[in-house]
């Protein structure tokens, strides 16, 4: 505090007030005129730089980055004037305001609220202010009455306003605006259902967009991939030393890496989910550029496309605003939405490049350091704040150009591109599962697409098929159930060829239940079954199925197409070694493919796969 407000700090005594019960004052005061600032940035900034801008000589010990920023809600600090404590409580602090409370030792006296609250009208134009209320206190009448309290948040006002009028009233600086935007956009909310696949769970989120400390596939420093997208200036203007036709041809050659990029992704995939939807578990980090397994081959294709794509929003014009005279360091902004048709990696047209459209130049030594060209700086939109999910606040820009906001503009250029990378990164996606469906098959696509997004893979694998025999009631006609098998590893089906034929042999012994005499000699009706959910697993159930339930042998007629219960008599065309089943008849049971197979299968569920095999079966001598 300057030394001419010392004496500000000093209690003032004076006559009790006629309403003892509350003593209140509102004060509002003008920030400037600023198009490129909100109350949101403005709040941010005020919290950032608190220390250095709060009327007091000193603040409260708060040691966060180089000690600037406001304490946290919930901390109580003495702010200290020419050695007079004035303890004071951080009670809220929101998107547009906080508010204190006054402890005891306060030179308005305890028991009292003060919130501080910016806000913009129409015209751009910001303010503070200011309001005061609670208990009554001698001191509280003579600080308003004086004007002592009016000039204190007059100073901190002015003290906002040259920090504003200049642009360095700025919020902590962010490295992760890449992490945010793709978290915002394909992050799961808490408890969210993702069997389409729409969002990222927590631990496969980080592979993707990074965490502290870590880039993830989309903030690998690894990629070097944003050179593709540089040089592609362009200005409507006589004498600029790039063509049209020449930018026009840098950005194709941008798009063509993007698009590289995400078949790169897809052809990857491929590995992850093998062709009986089996998923590849070897899943690492994705951190280091040696983690070479297929989720992360997938991960970090993926998380390079939508860098690329990312940055074509930081750092163009494409959704920009500015306001006339227009120049190499002002360029025109085009003012779009996205998603951009330029960024569709799955439709085969080539759309249409604005005609103003541009992206910045990189200076080298090989083009005189982008002299008279709009440099990559002046349209950089890279730094400032985005809340993280599930927040979808965006605030203040760091840069120059992401703080500028045309009049009659909603958003500043930041907000703008943030909003539309959070839309691409969703769209992109999407293309993305769309992509792998028509590479792959819709269920094999599905399955990567899962192993991509959940964090468990199990709930990605196929379940266990089930194998099974129904027996047809000879009296009412109805199927019933004899016996079945789950095979939860398909590797084990060749160990269990004897069940089938047990079951036929259980069938048989059911027939012969139900009718003694003469029935184990009369023909039954058997249906084999198998289902399951599309796999591995079903795979095999079926092919076991399909290679055992087969006509054997090229013997005589009445051995031609049929089968027995012995299966070494279907691989060596025998049927004396007698039935595997001892039933209390004797002989074997021959099948041929006959009956009707419309029974339903127990136990299919919708998306299964199912298979049926009717038969005719016959005990025989």
């Amino acid at each position: 505090m300057a030394s001419s407000l010392a004496f500000l700090a000093s209690p003032i005594q004076a006559a009790h007030a006629d309403d003892p019960t509350e003593y209140v004052y509102d004060y509002e005061f003008p920030l400037g005129t600023a198009p490129l600032y909100t109350p949101e940035m403005v709040m941010n900034g005020a919290a950032w730089w608190w220390i250095p801008t709060f009327p007091f000589d000193e603040q409260c010990g708060v040691t966060d980055n180089n000690s600037r920023a406001m304490p946290p809600v919930g901390t109580t600090c003495d702010l200290i004037n020419v050695g007079l404590s004035n303890p004071t409580y951080v009670a809220e602090k929101n998107a547009t305001n906080f508010k204190f409370d006054t402890r005891p030792g306060h030179f308005e006296g305890e028991g009292r609220f003060i919130r501080f609250s910016f806000h913009q009208d129409s015209a751009w134009n910001l303010s503070m202010r200011v309001h005061g209320w609670g208990a009554w206190h001698p001191q509280t009448q003579a600080s308003i009455e004086s004007g002592v309290i009016e000039v204190y948040w007059h100073h901190y006002a002015d003290t906002l306003k040259a920090k504003i009028a200049d642009g360095t009233l700025t919020g902590p600086p962010v490295e992760n605006e890449r992490e945010r935007v793709t978290r915002r956009a394909l992050q799961c909310a808490e408890d969210e259902n993702n069997a389409e696949n729409n969002c990222f769970e927590p631990k496969s989120m980080r592979v993707l967009a990074g965490d502290a400390g870590n880039g993830g596939a989309v903030g690998d420093a690894n990629q070097n991939i944003s050179a593709a997208c540089s040089d592609a200036d362009y200005l409507d203007q006589l004498g600029y030393e790039r063509t049209r036709a020449q930018a026009d041809a840098r950005i194709r050659n941008c798009i063509s890496s993007m698009k590289a990029n995400f078949n790169g992704a897809v052809t990857a995939a491929g590995s992850l989910v093998n062709t009986i939807y089996d998923v590849n578990e070897t899943a690492g980090n994705c951190f280091g550029v040696t983690d070479n397994d297929a989720r992360c081959r997938t991960m970090r294709a993926f998380g390079a496309q939508l860098q690329t794509m990312q940055d074509f929003y930081f750092r163009s014009n494409y959704t920009d605003s500015a306001e006339a005279p227009y120049s190499a360091a002002n360029p025109p902004g085009l003012g779009l939405s996205a998603p951009s048709s330029l960024m569709d990696m799955v439709s085969t047209s080539v759309p249409p490049i604005p005609s103003n459209l541009t992206l910045g130049c990189l200076p080298t030594t090989n083009n005189n350091g982008c002299s008279n060209r709009i440099k990559a700086a002046d349209l950089s939109k890279d730094h400032g704040e985005i809340a993280p999910p599930p927040s979808t606040y965006t605030g203040y820009a760091r840069e120059a150009r992401g703080r500028m906001k045309a009049i009659g503009v909603s958003k500043t250029n930041f907000q703008a591109a943030v909003d539309a990378s959070v839309a691409e990164t969703k769209r992109q996606w999407g293309d993305f599962k769309t992509a792998l469906r028509t590479k792959y098959g819709n269920r094999r696509g599905d399955t990567i697409a899962c192993a991509l997004t959940h964090d468990d893979l199990d709930e990605c694998e196929p379940g266990p098929a089930n194998m099974g025999l129904m027996l047809e009631d000879p009296e009412t006609g109805n199927m019933q159930t004899v016996g079945w098998i789950s095979w939860f590893n398909g590797d084990h089906m060749f160990n269990k060829d004897n069940y089938m034929w047990s079951y036929i042999g259980l069938a048989n012994q059911y027939a012969r239940d139900a009718s003694p005499n003469p029935y184990s000699r009369d023909p039954f009706h058997v249906i084999w079954y198998a289902h399951g959910d599309p796999g591995a697993d079903y795979t095999a159930v079926a092919r076991q199925l399909e290679g055992q339930l087969m006509p054997y042998g090229s013997g005589p007629g009445t051995r031609m197409g049929w089968w027995s219960d012995n299966w070494q008599g279907k691989y060596n065309n025998q049927s004396q070694y007698g039935p595997i089943y001892n039933n209390t008849g004797s002989g074997n049971i021959r099948c041929a493919p006959g009956g009707n197979d419309t029974a339903p299968v127990p136990g299919a569920e919708a998306g299964q796969q199912v298979m049926k095999k009717s038969f005719m079966c016959q005990q025989v001598s």
